[in-house]
């Protein structure tokens, strides 16, 4: 899934411009954020996530902001926003969106 583009939806640039990051209809429980290149036009997959946030300003600008499906280990799941490097690597997570 994570190289199916299908139901491509959220499309927002990257503060430079010269990146589209989107999501796209992948699992049961997540969608999958994948980034165009605008220059090669290359389509890169970053990370599952239900929600897409690029930012556009402050210290975090041209990170991401996105909602994930997680499992506890004991069972059972949960949703949590994270911030993400525009590569796709976890620098946080924002512990009061966990449900």
């Amino acid at each position: 899934m994570k190289e199916v583009l299908a139901g491509l939806s959220k499309p927002q640039f990257s503060p430079d411009s010269k990146n589209v990051y989107f999501l796209s209809q992948a699992w049961t429980t997540s969608n999958a954020v994948h980034k165009v290149d605008l220059r090669t036009k290359t389509v890169t997959f970053i990370s599952p996530g239900n929600s897409l946030e690029v930012i556009q300003k402050g210290k975090y600008s041209g990170y991401l902001k996105v909602n994930m499906h997680r499992y506890h280990r004991g069972g059972g799941s949960y949703y949590c926003d994270y911030l993400l490097t525009p590569e796709g690597k976890e620098i946080k997570v924002f512990e009061k969106s966990c449900d």
